[in-house]
């Protein structure tokens, strides 16, 4: 992500501050992407947790090789996920943040 170095004067003090600011939405955004998919993987871990302990039953209400799947993914941290399977995390992230910068469909 490129940013941009803007100074700010404040006349009061006579003093500058210098901030950073990304120099486009894109960029800003694709530096979230791993951040907010990282989240989306812990609330749906976090989730199918709750399922778990509300529901008896809940894993043997699914085919066996999907809970078996499930259980493994929900107890392993996003950065551990195979590469394939964080793409569903990402998939999530984009609408998160298409939602955040007003981009959701009607």
């Amino acid at each position: 992500m490129s940013l941009n170095k803007y100074d700010m004067y404040d006349p009061e003090t006579g003093e500058t501050e210098s901030f950073y600011l990304a120099s486009d939405v894109d960029a800003l955004r694709e530096g979230a992407r791993e951040r907010v998919a990282a989240y989306a993987h812990a609330t749906w871990s976090g989730w199918m947790r709750y399922q778990e302990q509300k529901a008896p039953g809940f894993w043997d209400s699914l085919p066996i090789e999907l809970a078996r799947r499930w259980r493994r993914q929900m107890n392993t941290p996003y950065q551990m996920l195979p590469e394939s399977e964080r793409e569903s995390d990402r998939e999530e992230a984009d609408r998160i943040l298409a939602a955040i910068f007003g981009e959701v469909e009607k």
